[in-house]
């Protein structure tokens, strides 16, 4: 009986506080996989750091996204195409194509469901490790609206600025969930 309370004791707070997610990352480009792992051990190190500050501290103690990285859902801007054979900046646009970043739960069923608010957060610091500031998300759908199983996404340098979102067009991502 200890067991299974204990059980269901670390699940909820896995839920609650939410549960780990799973990083992948590619630079697009000139192949860097020592590079890669990199990002992404740095990524899970700082989301183990800010988990054991929400743990430690509440929401209080744990470190904001960065606010300069722009995501944008299912979105694609003015100078950037995207089809089933990939994604491209037209000529004479000034972005900068740097990878591919997927984020998944690592948990399974209704405990493994992240909102879309941390999912977009935790973009954000992946973004960070990479030196993006516009993220290029798609979501891969869950249990409900706000409770996903992650997203893939397109990290991108740019001056966000200059990027009118009147000019943008609302087109899914065309990529793989792993």
């Amino acid at each position: 009986m200890k067991v299974v309370l204990l059980c269901a004791l670390a699940v909820a707070s896995l839920s609650a506080c939410g549960a780990p997610l799973r990083a992948h990352y590619r630079t697009f480009g000139l192949a860097q996989p020592a590079a890669d792992a990199k990002v992404v051990t740095q990524y899970e190190a700082a989301a183990e750091q800010r988990a054991n500050q929400r743990e430690s501290y509440g929401d209080k103690g744990v470190t904001k996204p960065p606010e300069s990285i722009m995501v944008l859902i299912d979105t694609l801007p003015e100078g950037i195409e995207a089809s089933s054979s990939g994604i491209h900046v037209i000529p004479g646009y000034p972005f900068e194509i740097l990878g591919r970043g997927v984020l998944k739960s690592y948990a399974l069923g209704a405990n493994g469901a992240i909102s879309t608010e941390r999912l977009i957060n935790e973009f954000k610091f992946l973004a960070k490790e990479v030196g993006a500031t516009l993220v290029l998300m798609s979501v891969i759908e869950g249990l409900s609206q706000d409770n996903v199983a992650g997203g893939v996404a397109i990290m991108i340098r740019a001056d966000t600025s200059k990027i009118d979102l009147k000019k943008s067009v609302q087109k899914k991502l065309p990529l793989n969930e792993t």
